[in-house]
């Protein structure tokens, strides 16, 4: 939530009930690829790689990148090499 790393990291510091909510956002949320807000970047991080938003190939937005091509629906699967940063995509066998 937000574009704050170090904020972030903090906010799930606390109590349970709120933690719930910031979790489901930062598993669901979709505001940077929908493009509902202006967006400059998750300060405080290098890259944040981020799924559970099928893209037909790998979305780089400011700092963070969408990585999740679809394998779950017989499309590619992308792997990133955390180090390099180097992607690489394999079809996935039915």
């Amino acid at each position: 939530p937000g574009d704050d790393w170090p904020a972030f990291v903090e906010m799930l510091r606390d109590p349970p009930e709120i933690l719930d909510h910031i979790e489901r956002f930062a598993l669901w949320g979709r505001d940077i690829i929908r493009r509902r807000s202006p967006f400059s970047g998750v300060k405080g991080i290098d890259a944040v790689f981020v799924g559970h938003t099928p893209v037909e190939s790998i979305i780089e937005i400011e700092n963070v990148v969408y990585i999740d091509t679809g394998a779950c629906f017989g499309r590619a699967l992308t792997m990133v090499n955390m180090a390099s940063g180097e992607a690489a995509r394999a079809k996935v066998s039915e």
